[in-house]
């Protein structure tokens, strides 16, 4: 029963943006494991927590507890699979995918290969695995949420080749199934402001924030919404909103504000020495990506060009087609000099998403047309 009650927590928190569940998920596995050190539900629900609170190390710990002939096998090798994967160890997390996919072929399987071809750079490839394994789902039968979140996904990867309209398409889909599903709501905002409706985006924003006020991701994407209105002052209070709340949770959490509370620091040009040690704070224990960009992005930021040139080259390695980082690259060489490698950078991103971001696309196309007039 306390195992049931920690996956209704999870479930809360993954699909309803619930603040408490993961908290509240942590405290009833553990409660079961006092009953029962052995019984794999609650070792699978406990690991899974565990990562969901970004202890990675953790999580692979406690699901590598589950016995390799489990029925449950399958479950930590996703575990495991996914701590590697956010980790930044790509070659590891590969490999437990295909175990994964040899015990237990299906969405489970196609929607972790979905991501890792993404973030080497297969997009189009992503998008495939991700309708197959939504396919997949509703054949089995999920949930509505469950199905709602594989639907979700689709749409995240049509977000990042820049292409909103069809995107949306999956968003609606997922909220047809789950109305109140908050990975969907934020979709369907992300996708109508790409899309150019500010006003909806706006709207849908603040119907994802009510469902999950302590999401300081949905606050920050609001803000950004209401900043390209003109509404200045209520953007203003939203950004300060989440980095109190970032902060006020960084003594007990900091695996799991750290990120986001650097990106916002570094995005604002505030506190660039706090920005650059949470960054480097997030490389010593995550070597992925995206924490090799924030580090690039927090170092430009704070003065250290050189030193942020060499990191952004680490975030770009893997070949992600992701438009920030190569923003992020084109503006890091262009103040170095380096002018042809930023007009690579910022034509790259310029073809991957044109409109990646409300603020930065503008600086974006501005910086590549004055490299270019140079040229």
């Amino acid at each position: 029963d306390l195992t049931h009650l920690a996956s209704q927590h999870l479930r809360a928190a993954k699909d309803l943006g619930s603040g408490d569940g993961v908290d509240g998920a942590l405290a009833a596995a553990g409660r079961a494991l006092e009953i029962n050190p052995q019984y794999e539900p609650a070792l699978v629900t406990y690991a899974s927590a565990l990562a969901a609170n970004h202890r990675f190390h953790e999580a692979i710990e406690w699901a590598e507890k589950v016995a390799v002939n489990s029925r449950l096998s399958g479950d930590a090798l996703a575990i495991i699979g996914d701590a590697h994967l956010a980790l930044g160890d790509y070659d590891t997390a590969a490999d437990f995918y295909r175990t994964l996919d040899a015990f237990s072929p299906g969405r489970a399987s196609l929607s972790r290969q979905a991501h890792l071809a993404f973030l080497n750079g297969d997009t189009d490839g992503a998008v495939a695995l991700a309708k197959m394994a939504a396919e997949a789902a509703l054949e089995f039968g999920v949930t509505s949420h469950e199905a709602a979140w594989h639907l979700s996904a689709i749409g995240e990867f049509y977000l990042a080749k820049g292409e909103a309209t069809t995107a949306l398409k999956y968003f609606e889909r997922a909220r047809e199934l789950a109305p109140d599903h908050v990975f969907a709501l934020a979709g369907t905002a992300h996708s109508q402001w790409m899309s150019g409706d500010l006003a909806g985006s706006a709207e849908t924003y603040e119907v994802a924030l009510a469902q999950a006020p302590d999401d300081t991701g949905i606050m920050v994407e609001l803000a950004d919404v209401y900043g390209a209105m003109g509404r200045d002052d209520e953007a203003g209070a939203l950004v300060a909103k989440a980095i109190e709340e970032l902060r006020g949770s960084l003594g007990s959490s900091p695996e799991l504000v750290r990120r986001e509370l650097a990106q916002l620091l570094a995005d604002g040009g505030e506190e660039t020495e706090l920005a650059v040690r949470l960054a480097r704070e997030e490389v010593a224990e995550r070597q992925d990506v995206y924490a090799y960009d924030l580090l690039a992005w927090a170092l430009h930021r704070a003065g250290e060009h050189e030193e942020a040139r060499t990191a952004v080259e680490r975030a770009m390695a893997l070949g992600t087609r992701d438009a920030s980082i190569s923003y992020h690259a084109g503006v890091i060489y262009s103040t170095l000099d380096m002018d042809d490698d930023a007009l690579r950078a910022l034509r790259a991103a310029r073809d991957i998403n044109p409109n990646f971001s409300l603020g930065d696309a503008a600086h974006a196309k501005k910086l590549l047309e004055e490299l270019e007039g140079a040229s």
